[in-house]
């Protein structure tokens, strides 16, 4: 039923600050924390040889939501010539039972992608994708065009790179220097430099970065949604040392102000949301809600599952909504298989008018997932497949990919549920993922709001709350999630009308 895990782990795995190499080989290590408490480690690594460098990135945390602990795992690697040109680079992101790997091979005639799941998986050749359009960075050229900059003393600083975590999309990363001061780093105090670091990959966020003199990182803080994240350089056997692992679930559940009666079969509601910080931030219009501004701290929101409005024209028809991806892996045999037997399940043909395959979907994904656990981070489709494990993000990942299989354009949405009982909390809303369906509807194209989590036989309400739809196209995932922070720990909702 939450979120917020994602957002956290994503943001680590897109290092904000460029790391300078040495010759040779150079390895560095990193404590990891959460609220000032020891969530993990990172490790870096920067070998060199005459004709290539390769650079690693490795992290390893453990996070509880609520009693359930939680171990995530990442590494990416990136091989490039000398002279900085692309070679290969590699993505492992295990959030679940099963790592997943996405390798790039720069060839003459493209890209060659493939995709390893588990692992001792078999890999898979997904296609030959072009060239990242632009010019851009490898890492080590990056981290060689930042030294310069820095010895030439300029003071806000944007370099375009190509990281594993973003697939082939350049992110621009700027640094701008806001002072030299000095750092307590491993047991002494050396210079540095402090820096306000922003990047495309999260747009909104910002962290602070502290480097040596030459631009090497020492410190890196950032904070999203109230939890504040610190990477500390450390040496080896500090950073391994035992972990103390955060809570990031209770403390984000939303308690309204009263209690909704009848949640699962409420067709219409409208809330009251408010901002404790400066600016509530505006709330998507979308489907089958509609979002008014009271204040600059304020806003009214209309659920009702009645009045669903057309899909803006840009989405009928756009590729994100039916192509796969390494989370909405709907190519995946498995995956395949699953959306067959759905609809031959509920005795249907594949001229069955859309509507009703999507819901026979609906109803096979949370019979399928008999495991309704907590202690998966974020699973794509071929692993829930095989493992029938997961919450709320697992059931509309999978949920997603067999309606691509069918041939439903699809994407699944972040946002709020309101829940009778939760984690020991009583009447709360809750951070929760569920899918979208573009089908006809009364005459027109509409995005159908679809959850396989909650109840078997009901497949909507007007308790859920839509803060950010995504394709989870490959490298684009950072992007919708990261639109929930600036509410985490701020949000408060009224329940002014319920029906």
């Amino acid at each position: 039923m939450h979120r917020l895990l994602s957002i956290f782990v994503l943001a680590l795995c897109f290092p904000l600050f460029v790391f300078a190499a040495e010759p040779l080989a150079d390895e560095r290590w990193f404590i990891v924390n959460m609220q000032g408490q020891r969530a993990g480690w990172m490790r870096t690594k920067s070998t060199t040889s005459d004709t290539r460098i390769d650079s690693e990135t490795e992290m390893k945390l453990t996070i509880k939501r609520g009693a359930v602990s939680i171990g995530i795992r990442t590494e990416s690697a990136f091989a490039e010539t000398a002279a900085g040109k692309p070679i290969s680079m590699k993505s492992t992101m295990q959030l679940g039972a099963m790592p997943t790997t996405t390798e790039y091979r720069f060839e003459a005639d493209g890209v060659h992608v493939t995709e390893i799941i588990g692992k001792a998986g078999k890999p898979t050749d997904k296609d030959v994708q072009p060239m990242p359009e632009g010019e851009f960075l490898t890492p080590a050229a990056a981290e060689r065009a930042m030294v310069a900059k820095i010895a030439a003393g300029e003071k806000e600083i944007t370099i375009r790179t190509l990281q594993p975590e973003t697939a082939l999309k350049p992110i621009n990363t700027t640094h701008t220097l806001l002072e030299r001061t000095t750092l307590d780093v491993v047991g002494k105090t050396i210079p540095a430099l402090k820096w306000t670091t922003t990047t495309d990959a999260f747009p909104g966020l910002t962290s602070t970065d502290y480097t040596d003199e030459r631009g090497e990182p020492v410190r890196t803080e950032t904070t999203i949604g109230g939890i504040k994240l610190e990477v500390i350089l450390a040496d080896r056997d500090l950073a391994l040392a035992k972990a103390d692992p955060p809570e990031l679930l209770v403390n984000t559940l939303i308690k309204p102000d009263k209690a909704i009666d009848n949640s699962r079969t409420l067709r219409r509601a409208v809330y009251v949301l408010e901002s404790t910080d400066d600016k509530l931030p505006d709330i998507i219009s979308d489907a089958s809600q509609r979002f008014e501004r009271i204040s600059e701290k304020s806003g009214r929101l209309t659920v009702d599952l009645d009045a669903v409005a057309a899909a803006p024209a840009g989405e009928v028809g756009d590729k994100q909504f039916t192509e796969c991806s390494n989370m909405v892996s709907c190519a995946d045999e498995k995956v395949k298989a699953l959306a067959t037997q759905a609809i031959d399940k509920a005795g249907l043909g594949k001229t069955a008018p859309a509507a009703e395959r999507v819901e026979a979907f609906r109803a096979f994904v949370h019979n399928y997932i008999d495991k309704k656990s907590l202690d998966v981070g974020f699973a794509s489709a071929a692993e829930v497949a095989r493992t029938r494990s997961g919450d709320c993000s697992e059931h509309g990942v999978l949920l997603c990919a067999l309606m691509r299989a069918d041939g439903i354009p699809s994407r699944v949405v972040s946002g709020l549920v309101y829940v009778d009982s939760f984690a020991g909390q009583d009447n709360i809303f809750g951070y929760h993922m569920w899918a979208q369906a573009l089908v006809q509807k009364d005459g027109a194209t509409k995005w159908s709001d679809v959850d396989a989590a909650l109840s078997p036989t009901e497949p909507f309400d007007a308790t859920h709350i839509t803060l950010a739809p995504t394709s989870l196209a490959d490298g684009d995932m950072a992007n919708s999630l990261v639109r929930l922070a600036p509410l985490i720990g701020t949000l408060k909702i009224r329940v002014e009308e319920t029906k």
